[in-house]
């Protein structure tokens, strides 16, 4: 099995949704620094979605979850 961190929301109590997703990125990075291996922290890249890989996510669903969009 293999887990994915995408995001961290809260730490140590504190509510970190106001702030930009690079530094909650650096947050997670910094909480999962000495993570067990299966446990993967989610690249994070600038940059919008743009509309193709958007109508494939749709298409195909959120990976891992077996979840299928709306037709």
């Amino acid at each position: 099995m293999q887990l994915y961190a995408f995001d961290i929301l809260a730490m140590s109590g504190d509510d970190l949704r106001s702030l930009p997703l690079h530094m909650r990125k650096a947050n997670l990075e910094q909480l999962l620094a000495r993570r067990p291996d299966g446990i993967t922290v989610a690249p994070f890249e600038r940059g919008e979605i743009g509309p193709d890989p958007f109508r494939a996510a749709l298409l195909h669903g959120p990976g891992g979850l077996g979840v299928k969009a709306p037709r």
